[in-house]
């Protein structure tokens, strides 16, 4: 019996958008039915996969068992590739070489800055028994409009303070 060559076959790849300051991981999968072959002392093929682009490493290959399927995860660091779009081409090629697939997608890299503090007054002195009320929202922005998660530590005597995560709100009576 003498096997013939299955195709590789690399499905299209959807495009990404990464910001600054992070790490990413892509899942890929491409499929050849020699992979079904099994007896593997007859014919054991193996898919090995590759990019353009130094920035993205070659991570875990996995067969899904019972199919087809070959899954490998390319994991980059956004400041790697660069602000912008990055044009990456992925190929992957059968064990003897007879067939090979590419394909190419977008990753787009946005910058991603810190929120900025807008008001100068960081102390403010409270009065026992008096309401307190502040609207931290109010004095923070984010340039990349994403949303803001306020949080604090309570080291303090103050166990009924609380600040809103969403709105920024701090509202409460110092006793």
């Amino acid at each position: 019996i003498t096997n013939i060559n299955d195709s590789v076959i690399l499905p299209a790849i959807t495009n990404a958008t990464a910001y600054t300051g992070h790490n990413y991981t892509v899942y890929i999968n491409a499929t050849d039915d020699d992979i079904l072959v099994p007896e593997k002392s007859f014919y054991n093929e193996s898919l090995t996969f590759s990019s353009n682009n130094s920035a993205l490493s070659v991570g875990t290959k996995t067969i899904i068992s019972g199919t087809n399927i070959t899954q490998v995860n390319f994991t980059f660091a956004a400041d790697n590739l660069g602000l912008g779009n990055n044009s990456i081409n992925i190929s992957v090629n059968d064990s003897n070489r007879f067939s090979k697939a590419s394909r190419v997608f977008t990753i787009q890299v946005l910058s991603n800055s810190a929120p900025v503090w807008g008001s100068t007054q960081t102390n403010y002195s409270l009065t026992e028994d008096t309401n307190f009320y502040l609207n931290l929202s109010a004095n923070a922005t984010d340039s990349n409009s994403d949303i803001l998660t306020f949080s604090f530590i309570n080291d303090t005597s103050f166990s009924s303070f609380s600040i809103n995560s969403t709105t920024g709100i701090i509202n409460f009576t110092p006793r």
